[in-house]
């Protein structure tokens, strides 16, 4: 198996685990590893949001590192909408041709559709300038999600566009390392205890990594 199979079987896994996102500038529980501390009692005093939660905003930004599972998130965020009046975008497929991009999101600039997920702003740089040209033109009841890695454009479209909250994406939990351990055919157990082993669990709390 390849590293972009390993990779592929990791996201199918991890749509079976729940992923949490927090406000900036919040601090969360977390163990020696890095690992979400997600028991009941921490959840309800953290701050933490649950997708079902982050369904209900008027859209949001969410921030976090290069594999920690944005894009599954906002994957799974669309299955919230299933009246097809959510449109996800891949913001890479549209490197280099910004008239497609506006294209893809004419249905929401017309008011056919209502909301919008835009995945992976840090991977198009070259559509910094005309997403944020784009988005001035989104209705202002429009919802509106961005995922992205920290980046310049970013903080712009949170300057222009105050409404929308940004999140980071919590890590994993070892209640998650376990389960997905589980779900690839391996010993719950025997996986945590070998990668402790190897000083590999911090890796864990960061799933794509």
């Amino acid at each position: 198996m390849n590293h972009t199979q390993q990779q592929s079987g990791v996201e199918n896994l991890l749509r079976f685990v729940n992923r949490y996102v927090y406000p900036c500038k919040m601090t969360i529980p977390v163990d020696e590893y890095g690992l979400l501390m997600a028991s009941n009692s921490r959840l309800r005093y953290s701050g933490l949001n649950t997708i079902e939660e982050c369904a209900q905003l008027p859209g949001a930004i969410l921030l976090a590192e290069g594999g920690m599972g944005k894009t599954v998130f906002m994957d799974q965020l669309k299955t919230h909408f299933p009246d097809g009046s959510c449109k996800l975008i891949s913001l890479e497929e549209y490197t280099g041709d910004s008239n497609g991009l506006r294209s893809a999101v004419e249905p929401i600039l017309r008011g056919e559709q209502s909301s919008l997920i835009l995945d992976g702003l840090d991977q198009a740089p070259d559509l910094a300038g005309p997403l944020l040209r784009i988005l001035r033109d989104v209705p202002k009841d429009a919802r509106l999600w961005l995922a992205s890695r920290e980046a310049s454009t970013i903080r712009k479209i949170q300057n222009e566009h105050s409404r929308l909250r940004s999140f980071n994406l919590a890590p994993i939990s070892l209640q998650d390392v376990g389960d997905i351990a589980e779900g690839a055919g391996l010993n719950r157990n025997d996986f945590i205890q070998a990668v402790k082993d190897q000083g590999l669990l911090s890796i864990c709390a960061k799933p794509l990594g």
